[in-house]
This record gives C-alpha cells, structure tokens and sequence, in this order.
C-alpha cells in the first residue's frame, strides 16, 4: 500500500489545510450573514472549496509528474522559453493578459482564409507581425518582426474543427534584435512538449 497523509503519521498537504480554513472561514461568514439555512451554505461552499482544491491538486501532481520525467532543469528550461514568448507575444502582438486581449489578432470574418498583417509604421514598409488563418481559425506560420526588420517570433498553428480557435503545433521559436535565436519550444496539438 502507497504510504500517504491519510494512512500515516506524516502531516497533511498545505493544500488540505487550507481547504479546511478555507471551508471554517466560509462557514463563519454564512453564519455572520444571517443565512437561514446554514448547513446547505456550507455544504455547497465547502463542496466548491473543495473542488478547486482538488484542481489545484491535479495541476501540481501533473507538474511533479513532468519534473519527475524530464528532471527539474529541463522543466525550469522550457519554463524560461514559455516567459520568453509570453513577453515578446506582449510586446509584438499587444497580448498582454485581459480577458479580450486577442481580439485584435482575430481574422476579419467568421469564415476568413487568408493573411492578416500588422505594421510598424504607416507608409507599411516595416512589417510587424503577420497571422495565418484558415477558415476562421489560426493555421500555418505566425510571425512577428523586430522594429530593425529582423524576424524576432515564429509560431506554427493547425486548425480543428472541434474548437473556435486554431492550435499551436510544431516549433515556435523566438530571436533577439541581432538575430540570435534564445529559445525552441515544441508544441504538439496544444500542448508543450518538454522532451527534447
């Protein structure tokens, strides 16, 4: 039998203890608010405490899962590439977080087929980025380009027809201003591959 918390004399995981702060602060602030059926509030609360709870707990055993594979170096590796990107998608393609922050990146119709480009400057002789799209999905290459003209992002996506928006697949990639490439990410399908 795997020894746990629960079969054991080994405390348990920060993530239970909080669940039951959590779920006694809850508790507390039904009965402070009057509500008149106490045990349900709780009951109901308690059961959505405890559901992101064992999200919570699912994500981070998936984490170690992956660290135990590929060891925490690679981990901590594609970790960096995965900022890399993020700060230069913020930069370049204006993707800094916000619910609707993609919605200037959609196509021009439900339907569209085609390229959509972005300039740096208004005579359109310094491109920006440029987007694929398939049927209203993203689909081929994305890339971005530096201020100087240089190719600074790249990023491969495939359409489906199961979901609204394409998938990244393939390698992304993203360079500095002289052209020195700082990381390789693989992604397969829409998830982020940590093997090498």
């Amino acid at each position: 039998m795997k020894k746990t918390w629960l079969n054991s004399k080994e405390p348990p995981p920060k993530e239970v203890v909080y669940l039951l702060i959590s779920c006694c602060f809850l508790g507390f602030v039904g009965f402070v608010s009057g509500e008149e059926d106490f045990g349900s509030a709780l009951l109901i609360t308690s059961a959505i405490v405890l559901l992101l709870v064992v999200i919570a707990l699912v994500s981070s055993q998936s984490v170690r899962n992956i660290i135990k594979e590929v060891g925490q170096e690679r981990y901590d590796e594609v970790n960096k590439g995965v900022t890399l990107i993020n700060i230069f998608e913020c930069d370049l393609l204006k993707v800094c977080g916000g619910s609707y922050s993609r919605t200037h990146l959609a196509p021009p119709k439900n339907s569209y087929t085609g390229k959509v480009q972005e300039f740096w400057d208004e005579d359109k002789k310094h491109i920006r980025y440029e987007l694929n799209f398939k049927n209203g999905q993203e689909h081929g290459k994305w890339r971005g380009w530096h201020q100087n003209g240089r190719l600074g992002y790249e990023q491969e996506y495939i359409s489906n027809s199961i979901y609204r928006s394409g998938k990244i697949h393939g390698e992304t990639q993203i360079w500095d201003k002289s052209g020195a490439l700082l990381t390789t990410l693989i992604y397969k399908n829409g998830k982020l591959i940590y093997k090498k």
